[in-house]
């Protein structure tokens, strides 16, 4: 978690949209450095408080989806969880353990019986031909595959590590002025892809493009994983 809270980043995103109560510099300066903020601290007729808020949570919505699609495995650490266990043939969940959305690709596969026994990732006719033939084998494998909707493994019961985001979730946390979620040296990318999400009709849509264009440059920074080799 950050140091940072929503609110810094509220506060930051709203003085480049105008949107804070202030009519000279020291009556600005007193309500930027507010916190927690309030719908009575804002007065934009055209941005209001919770536009600005819900932009903010977009743009950490986008990196969420951006990070749980990468190998970073620091960053992916901020949104790490677990599947419940699943049987072979199961269905992969789009739920963590805890009713979280998944957002994602799937991390390491560990036995749900002693998780320091890691699966090792295989085709799914090497797996088949394991589950087919288990008597052929004088030890334990440790093998999982993953087709479009489906998990199978050799394990009895096998755990899924992932990420895990749900917007609903940060909003309260947002309301209430907790800690970001995404570590610190990430506030600026929170705060350009909401500057790109608030234009209303003519206004602000020179300054979104520019602040777009800075967001697309994080995103991008992010490259999504290479796919797993899959050994026959």
């Amino acid at each position: 978690m950050g140091v940072l809270r929503y609110h810094d980043l509220l506060a930051a995103t709203a003085l480049r949209v105008n949107a804070l109560v202030g009519t000279d510099p020291v009556e600005l300066q007193v309500t930027y450095e507010t916190r927690p903020l309030t719908n009575e601290m804002f007065d934009s007729s055209i941005v209001p408080m919770n536009a600005i808020r819900d932009a903010l949570i977009e743009a950490e919505g986008k990196l969420a989806n951006a990070i749980a699609r990468s190998s970073d495995h620091s960053l992916r650490a901020y949104l790490a969880s677990f599947t419940s266990p699943l049987a072979a043939g199961d269905f992969l969940p789009s739920l963590d353990i805890n009713g979280v959305p998944i957002v994602g690709n799937f991390g390491a596969c560990i036995d749900a019986g002693d998780s320091t026994i890691m699966l090792t990732r295989k085709s799914v006719p090497y797996v088949q031909t394991i589950l087919r033939s288990p008597l052929n084998y004088l030890v334990p494998l440790y093998h999982y595959a993953l087709d479009v909707n489906r998990i199978i493994h050799t394990s009895t019961l096998a755990i899924l590590e992932c990420c895990a985001y749900s917007a609903l979730a940060q909003t309260d946390a947002f309301n209430a002025n907790a800690q970001i979620l995404l570590p610190d040296s990430l506030a600026e990318a929170y705060i350009n892809g909401a500057m790109a999400l608030l234009v209303r009709d003519d206004e602000f849509v020179a300054q979104a493009r520019t602040y777009a264009e800075y967001f697309i440059s994080v995103l991008a920074g992010i490259p999504p994983a290479v796919g797993d080799q899959q050994a026959a």
